[in-house]
């Protein structure tokens, strides 16, 4: 184990470093995530309609017709008709085509929106965690500054700054009480947060976390897969254009129709072939045309602007996310340490004075404030990982 996680281990989390046992692991959880969060399964729901209408070719079904006749001087007459309209090879064979890409269209927003959740729920969780560690931070300093109060109260009998120091820290611990509370709720919250993307409704089931790893950057794809879905449904806006143009063509209707004889009429039988005339009526295959082209051209254009800024947007975010890596690093592995040697010379020295009872407090207070500054840093760094991993789809939890 490297030494920045030792530290991370050591300093962040006030626990072992074996996992307690009702603790939930961030895998865990994810897994879970899969299975139950119901988004997943409306995306699911979708991609399996969409392949259930791309199941074979639209065509209209025949139509048949029974017919009798009454004439006037007896008898009757009686037949049936049946007849199919058929549109023009090329129509079925787009309708056809832009049906199947739909369905490639969905499976890659799917797949998108799959890695969308999951990084979302990856950082509902470190957000829980995180709001744990900060109430056991607060917690630890509340205890600090109840030590340090039991100092002051010693030397406040016949110091009356000691006193007004005195008097400062009672009431910081009274406001800290406050922050404290506005922790636990915010835990809370976040506890519910969690709750949603498992589908559950009571979050008293959701079990204490375990630290997770911290995230490590990947190497960035040249195309992510919101960019793959959008470059699917771009496919399907060229289909439908290329349907659109073939309006022009004529569709078929084939009657055939057999009448009985009659002892004063023969029986017959007809075959009728119809072609519609669309050319006679111009503007409406020419409206319609003209119209999937522009939706073409303007998805191919929504398109290229989505490429220019998946690049900006990933070069952004990987530059800021090491940032936060390098400061998070130099926290905890300069700072942190000088911080710890000066908490020890500070427990080991007994205030005499107002000026070395100061130091005191401001050492004990600069300690946790580092702790709260490192969880802070640490959870930004998290969420802009999380932000490249939605653009880049690099997220290690998701099944491919």
């Amino acid at each position: 184990m490297s030494r920045f996680s030792l530290l991370i281990l050591g300093f962040l989390v006030a626990s072992p470093l074996v996992l307690a046992e009702g603790q939930m692991t961030i895998e865990d959880f994810l897994s879970e995530v899969k299975e139950r969060n119901l988004d997943l399964k409306i995306e699911r729901s979708l991609l399996e309609k969409a392949r259930a209408n791309a199941i074979g070719i639209n065509l209209a079904p025949p139509m048949a017709g029974f017919s009798h006749l009454w004439p006037k001087s007896g008898g009757g007459v009686h037949g049936f008709e049946i007849s199919q309209s058929i549109p023009f090879p090329t129509k079925i064979i787009a309708d056809k085509k832009i049906r199947n890409r739909e369905v490639d269209s969905f499976r890659e927003l799917a797949l998108a929106n799959k890695i969308g959740i999951l990084t979302s729920a990856k950082l509902a969780y470190i957000s829980y965690w995180v709001a744990v560690q900060k109430i056991d931070v607060l917690s630890s300093r509340k205890n600090n500054l109840l030590d340090h109060l039991k100092l002051a109260r010693a030397g406040a009998r016949s110091d009356s700054s000691m006193k007004i120091h005195l008097l400062r820290a009672e009431s910081d611990i009274d406001l800290l009480e406050n922050e404290m509370e506005e922790a636990k709720q915010n835990l809370i919250e976040q506890k519910n947060e969690l709750a949603l993307y498992l589908g559950k409704v009571d979050a008293s089931e959701i079990e204490a976390p375990a630290e997770p790893r911290l995230s490590e950057m990947k190497t960035l794809s040249k195309e992510s897969y919101q960019l793959k879905a959008a470059k699917a449904q771009f496919h399907v806006f060229e289909t439908k254009a290329f349907e659109a143009k073939q309006t022009w063509l004529p569709d078929f209707l084939v009657r055939y129709k057999q009448m009985t004889a009659t002892p004063t009429m023969e029986g017959y039988r007809e075959i009728m072939v119809g072609v519609t005339l669309p050319f006679l009526f111009p503007w409406a295959p020419y409206r319609e045309s003209r119209k999937a082209s522009e939706d073409h051209m303007q998805f191919e254009y929504r398109y290229q602007k989505a490429k220019i800024e998946f690049e900006a947007a990933k070069m952004n975010l990987s530059n800021r996310a090491r940032s936060y890596r390098t400061q998070l690093e130099n926290l905890i592995n300069k700072t942190l340490p000088r911080a710890e040697k000066r908490m020890t010379l500070v427990h080991a020295i007994a205030p005499r004075d107002m000026e070395s009872l100061q130091d005191h407090r401001e050492t004990l207070e600069a300690f946790t404030d580092l702790r709260l500054k490192i969880l802070n840093l640490r959870f930004a760094y998290e969420k802009t990982i999380a932000e490249l991993e939605k653009v880049d789809g690099g997220i290690d939890e998701i099944d491919r």
